[in-house]
């Protein structure tokens, strides 16, 4: 008798626990919790797949050529909306800061969208999010990427790339927004269900550290999804570091080319064009870092390029760091942010790691990157995809870096993620 009271108790036990670990956070049970999307819900993919360039939204089957063409699409438009005005005693940051919002009437979920890392609430991508997630049944909550140079001279955060600070500083943003009140909304709380996170690129990762955050059980979330986050970004900054130096000095003075996206002469790009591509990924890149790196010694670290140039002075041999337009994303996280954080490298690509970040991350959280993405290397993708099988992620046959955007299928996928 007391050995099956034992028992009964055990399972009693069991049960609440899977209560507990499946259960979306804010105490939904197993029974109720989200889970995520699988192919066999969603429209076929291979329906938008193209094998020459139409600029029509949708995907070649060149990982290259869907990158660069990522924008080449006609995205939907959000009109209206407020902006809340987060004020710097709240937030700590030098200057008060503006994110955009839009409610819908009565409640629904808060569909919190984190840009790339260059990107801004009101450009092309932004726009395209806000309607499709406020289409879905969601408000809206959109602001400037944390790690873009003029977004940090308003905040000075510190210096920009430390994503478990700028998961913290996102997750205490959105609950200030949660306790706004407009003046045309009223209170914000009131008509806010849930939160509902959704990132893109570095956005993506920057997602991943929010939704593991104390604020993220406490609003609470229920969702996160993410697409085309670099899958390690240690192996993401060797990758444009190579472009860099290898495709950039062959075709710096061909960019122009592909400015409004690219067509390659024949269906399927040339090795050559596929170095334009990578020489243009990396001039983007490499130009946004610059303005960084300047920005960030100014502000935070002085002396450093007084002590660059000693060091260069010293031995002629090294590589002329006080030229900030010669730094690599490694010097960058080796010389700048990680000793301004007082942390080491190791540290601060952890949290560049979408397996280690998926290991500690709630079962609502979906990840979608392409097989022939640019900026992630094809083993770490497979690797990736045999830890943490479908539905948790998704991997696509073609795609690129985010050149799915402006499919009906990433539609799809949006609409029945964030739906209410």
């Amino acid at each position: 008798m007391l050995r099956q009271q034992l028992v009964r108790n055990a399972r009693i036990v069991v049960a609440s626990m899977l209560v507990f670990v499946l259960g979306v956070h804010g105490g939904s049970t197993a029974a109720d919790a989200f889970q995520p999307v699988s192919f066999s819900q969603l429209p076929d993919f291979k329906a938008e797949l193209e094998d020459r360039v139409t600029k029509t939204g949708r995907v070649h089957v060149n990982g290259y050529m869907a990158t660069v063409n990522a924008e080449q699409f006609e995205a939907e438009q959000l009109d209206g909306g407020e902006t809340i005005k987060l004020r710097r005693d709240q937030t700590g940051f030098k200057d008060d800061f503006k994110v955009r919002v839009k409610f819908r009437p009565g409640t629904a979920p808060l569909a919190v969208i984190l840009p790339g890392i260059f990107g801004k609430a009101d450009d092309k991508f932004g726009k395209h999010w806000q309607a499709i997630l406020f289409d879905a049944g969601c408000h809206v909550l959109c602001f400037d990427s944390l790690f873009r140079g003029d977004v940090n001279k308003r905040t000075l955060l510190g210096v920009p790339g430390n994503l478990k600070v700028e998961a913290e500083t996102v997750a205490k943003m959105i609950s200030l927004v949660l306790d706004a009140r407009l003046e045309k909304s009223g209170e914000v709380r009131s008509k806010v269900t849930t939160v509902r996170l959704y990132g893109t690129s570095y956005g993506g990762m920057l997602a991943l550290n929010v939704i593991r955050t104390d604020a993220a059980r406490q609003w609470p979330a229920d969702r996160c999804l993410v697409i085309s986050p670099p899958v390690n970004m240690r192996s993401t900054a060797d990758l444009v570091d190579q472009f860099r130096r290898v495709d950039l000095p062959k075709y710096d003075g061909d960019l122009m080319k592909l400015l409004g996206g690219y067509t390659p002469k024949r269906d399927l790009p040339s090795d050559p064009e596929e170095g334009l591509v990578r020489a243009g990924i990396a001039y983007v890149f490499f130009g946004g870092l610059k303005n960084v790196v300047k920005e960030s010694a100014k502000r935070y670290l002085p002396d450093l390029k007084d002590r660059l140039e000693a060091e260069e002075q010293a031995d002629p041999s090294r590589r002329k760091l006080s030229d900030w337009g010669q730094w690599t994303f490694d010097d960058f996280v080796n010389r700048m942010a990680a000793p301004f954080w007082k942390t080491t490298p190791e540290e601060l690509w952890r949290c560049g790691d979408v397996a280690h970040l998926l290991d500690g991350a709630p079962a609502f959280t979906q990840v979608v990157v392409a097989a022939d993405d640019p900026l992630s290397r094809p083993e770490e993708i497979r690797a990736l995809q045999q830890r943490f099988p479908e539905p948790r992620v998704l991997v696509l046959p073609h795609g690129g870096h985010q050149g799915y955007s402006g499919t009906r299928w990433l539609k799809a996928l949006l609409t029945q993620t964030f739906k209410p």
